[in-house]
């Protein structure tokens, strides 16, 4: 969290999963929005599901080719 000071982000949440999906820990900086607890677990519940870290799963769907839109009946 400190890094996150340190590059001026904004104020960061950060939640930390064991192997099974539950919360270890987790940590909030003054400031940070209320949603963020939420977003930061499912952040860090999607890279565990998917076995990839955030960065990749984000590198990974940057990269997919969007799907044509659906024509309706």
């Amino acid at each position: 969290m400190e890094a996150g000071r340190q590059h001026g982000l904004e104020p960061l949440t950060v939640v930390v999963l064991d192997a099974g999906g539950h919360v270890i820990a987790a940590a909030r900086q003054d400031g940070a929005s209320n949603n963020r607890f939420e977003i930061a677990h499912g952040k860090a519940y999607g890279a565990l599901a998917l076995g990839m870290g955030s960065r990749a799963i984000s590198a990974r769907s940057s990269r997919r080719t969007p799907s044509p839109p659906r024509r309706s009946a």
